[in-house]
């Protein structure tokens, strides 16, 4: 029998990707089927399948979307910026990414998290985490923060923030201005960190 070739990977991806974000900003995520996703994207269920194993591989992946916002963009905008400028821009920018993008769809990534220690978008080799522990180098080098921090900790005290963030968020509903929240906790953070 001859292999089924699946053409336009990244393109199937972004479809199934996409379909999921919509879907789940229009009904709970347990009602959304794998046809109906597929549907949406316009790909056959067997290219699903090529793809991921699973609604919640899926969910997975595009909460893993993050580290798109390390784009030519972010780093434009953050070329002429202040170390503290540049920590702002970063983690502000995974918090709009979760409430414009990923939305409510965070409970099942957290779920997952919880359910399966394998998963997880703040690990090292990331590109998220990367970025975010050189800025924090660039601000123990301008004397922004304690020179006495380490930045790997200080990485690990951000994303933790973020998360918290995160989770309370989401086990409102998504019922606040998770915006506003950030920016009013993030000065308890700086703060914190001066």
């Amino acid at each position: 029998m001859e292999k089924r070739e699946y053409k336009c990977t990244a393109a199937t991806k972004e479809a199934l990707l996409d379909a999921i974000l919509h879907l789940s900003k229009e009904k709970e995520y347990e009602k959304i089927t794998i046809r109906e996703i597929c549907s949406y994207a316009g790909i056959s269920i067997g290219s699903f399948y090529h793809h991921f194993h699973s609604k919640e591989d899926l969910a997975v992946e595009a909460y893993y979307q993050m580290d798109k916002l390390i784009n030519e963009d972010f780093k434009e905008l953050c070329k002429r910026k202040k170390p503290e400028e540049k920590l702002h821009i970063i983690l502000k920018s995974y918090i709009e990414y979760v409430a414009k993008e990923i939305g409510i769809l965070i409970k099942v990534y957290y779920k997952l998290v919880i359910e399966e220690s394998s998963v997880s978008a703040f690990e090292p080799q990331r590109l998220y985490y990367k970025t975010l522990t050189c800025i924090l180098e660039e601000c123990f080098q301008e004397a922004v923060m304690k020179k006495e921090l380490d930045p790997q900790e200080i990485t690990q005290y951000c994303l933790r923030f973020l998360r918290g963030l995160i989770f309370d968020w989401s086990l409102h509903d998504g019922n606040y201005d998770l915006l506003e929240r950030f920016e009013n906790d993030y000065q308890y953070l700086l703060n914190g960190l001066k």
